[in-house]
C-alpha cells in the first residue's frame, strides 16, 4: 500500500505469522531527498492490538543511495480502558562501526481524546518541550460507517494500512474538519458522504493545504 501525508510517502509489505501474533514489515519511506528502510516486527496483543515493535531503520541519500545512518529501534503501545491509544514509547540506538550507542534516544508520542476523537498528539523528548504538537477538530453529529483515516500516521506512516485494522485501537467518531501543526499550519477537510438505509459511506473528502490549494481524493471500498 502506497500512502501519501505530510509529503510523505511509505511502500510496506505485511506479513503475519501463522499464530497471528506479529506482523513482519518491511517498508521504505520517502522524506524529501531521504529514503529511509525498515525492517521490524511488530508484536501483537491477545485482542489483535499493537504491543511492541523491533527493528532497525536505515536512512540512505536518494540521489547516490549513500547510507546516512541506520539505527536499532523499540517500540511500546499503550491504550486506555476505552482501547484507544494513550501513547507510544520510543527507545533508537544509532548503530555504528564499534557497535550500538550506548546513549539512547528516548522519546514519547501522547494522544488525547475527547468524546471518543483524537483531540491532540504530541512528540517529546521533554514532555514541556514537545518537538511536535497536532491538534484537532471535528464536525459534529454522527459519524459514519465508513470513513477514511485522515488524521497524521500514528508514528510511521505505514502504520495506516494497520489502523484500518484495528490494530492501534479503537479509531476516532467524528470525522475530521481541521488538523492543526505546532498552532500554525492548518489543513481542512471536506466530505461526499453516501447513505443507504443499512451504512453511511465517504466516497470522496478534499484537502485543503493553508496556501489554498485543494485536492479531492476518491476513496474505494472492499
Amino acid at each position: 500500500m502506497e500512502t501519501t501525508t505530510s509529503k510523505t510517502i511509505a511502500d510496506a509489505s505485511y506479513e503475519y505469522d501463522i499464530n497471528g501474533s506479529s506482523v513482519t514489515i518491511n517498508a521504505e519511506e520517502l522524506h524529501g531527498d531521504q529514503k529511509w528502510i525498515f525492517e521490524e516486527i511488530l508484536s501483537l496483543n491477545i485482542d489483535g492490538t499493537a504491543n511492541s515493535a523491533e527493528g532497525v531503520a536505515g536512512m540512505y541519500r536518494v540521489e547516490d543511495n549513500s547510507l546516512l545512518m541506520k539505527k536499532r529501534y523499540s517500540v511500546v503501545f499503550n491504550y486506555n480502558v476505552a482501547q484507544q491509544l494513550e501513547s507510544i514509547n520510543i527507545v533508537e540506538k544509532r548503530i555504528t562501526d564499534n557497535g550500538e550507542d550506548p546513549y539512547p534516544l528516548k522519546w514519547n508520542v501522547d494522544f488525547v481524546w475527547e468524546n471518543n476523537n483524537m483531540t491532540e498528539c504530541r512528540e517529546y523528548v521533554n514532555q514541556t518541550s514537545p518537538m511536535k504538537v497536532y491538534e484537532y477538530t471535528y464536525y459534529g453529529g454522527i459519524g459514519v460507517d465508513y470513513a477514511p483515516i485522515t488524521q497524521y500516521p500514528v508514528l510511521r506512516a505505514y502504520y495506516t494500512p494497520l489502523r484500518y485494522q484495528g490494530r492501534f485501537g479503537i479509531q476516532t467518531k467524528s470525522l475530521l474538519k481541521k488538523a492543526t501543526i505546532d498552532n500554525n499550519y492548518t489543513t481542512d477537510y471536506s466530505y461526499n458522504i453516501s447513505t443507504t438505509s443499512t451504512k453511511s459511506i465517504v466516497e470522496e473528502y478534499f484537502e485543503k493545504l493553508p496556501s489554498g490549494r485543494e485536492t479531492q481524493y476518491t476513496v474505494g471500498w472492499e
